[in-house]
């Protein structure tokens, strides 16, 4: 069994925005957007996050930041509340500097490393409200630990970052627009 979980948007804004650290971080300047968007993630606040989007990709990411609608074709049944409480993104021991800036567009740099971890148990949980979603009517320990099996590590990784994203500044606010 295969889950998208509409994970692919949260792997790939991550990793573009890996470099961001602790702290708050604001539309004031280029990298305090990049800051301000980790923060959201890291605090499960999905829907801040097209906050920080420039008005071009502003609807691309809050849908992708939608886990009821990601989830919705893939895992019928299974309550996003649920995996956004299981979920943990971290960024650990990262630099975000802003790189070079012309007119309206800077270049930020970032380094660092950035998790993902579902919590196992809870992780169980989804899987068997999965399966019962999916039509098997007696689901059993066994089924969920073969179909977790088959996802691997799919939900547990940490990766090294050393990536560079563009902002642009729209209406005074820097904003994300990869």
């Amino acid at each position: 069994m295969r889950f998208r979980l509409g994970m692919a948007a949260v792997l790939v804004l991550g990793v573009v925005l890996a470099g961001c650290g602790g702290g708050g971080g604001s539309t004031s300047d280029p990298a305090g957007v990049v800051k301000a968007v980790t923060d959201a993630m890291q605090a499960k606040q999905w829907d801040k996050i097209a906050d920080y989007a420039c008005a071009e990709k502003k609807d691309e990411i809050a849908k992708q930041f939608n886990f009821a609608e990601s989830m919705a074709g893939s895992l019928p049944g299974v309550d996003t509340k649920k995996f956004s409480d299981a979920l943990t993104i971290k960024f650990e021991n990262l630099e975000v500097k802003e790189k070079s800036r012309e007119g309206d567009k800077a270049v930020v740099s970032m380094k660092g490393k950035m998790s993902m971890t579902v919590a196992p148990d809870q992780l169980k949980e989804l899987v068997k409200e999965a399966l019962k979603a999916s039509g098997q009517a007696d689901v059993t320990d066994e089924m969920v630990e073969m179909a977790l099996g088959a996802m691997g590590d799919q939900f547990n990784f940490s990766q090294d970052m050393d990536e560079e994203v563009t902002v642009v500044n729209e209406g005074g606010k820097w904003l994300i627009c990869e």
